[in-house]
């Protein structure tokens, strides 16, 4: 087998031409998306926060806008690639991004292991592990 970087000369003609092989490693797809700048990203972060915030405040007088903030957050955090914290996670559906309020519009029950959100929108559950806190017996 020839070396990526062999040079074969051909008997017919007398030209050199050169041969590449690509290793796995090379033949692989180059990440092509560059990161954003980190004031972009930090300016991203407020700006789904703010939203978020508008979309509670909203909710009481009308669920449609709080649900188009809910997707406007969505799209913007899906834009500069950003890792949503857990407590915005938890305040709209993943199945039909509606925003959530306990007790108007979904249910929550807490188990051993884990959270269940039940939006009463789409009739989808949705977990999230919780960390109990265990009480360790002493066995003599």
């Amino acid at each position: 087998m020839a070396s990526p970087s062999q040079q074969v000369t051909s008997v017919a003609s007398g030209d050199v031409m050169r041969l590449s092989v690509k290793t796995p490693q090379q033949s692989r797809k180059k990440n092509t998306y560059q990161r954003k700048p980190s004031a972009q990203v930090i300016l991203a972060h407020e700006m789904v926060a703010g939203i978020m915030r508008q979309a509670e405040s909203v909710f009481s007088s009308d669920k449609r806008f709080a649900d188009r903030y809910v997707g406007m957050a969505r799209r913007i955090a899906m834009k500069y690639r950003l890792r949503l914290p857990s407590g915005i996670r938890r305040k709209y559906c993943k199945h039909c991004h509606s925003f959530l309020r306990p007790g108007a519009n979904c249910r929550v029950r807490i188990g051993v292991k884990h959270i269940s959100y039940y939006c009463l929108e789409c009739k989808k559950f949705m977990r999230f592990v919780h960390k109990s806190k265990s009480v360790k017996k002493n066995i003599p």
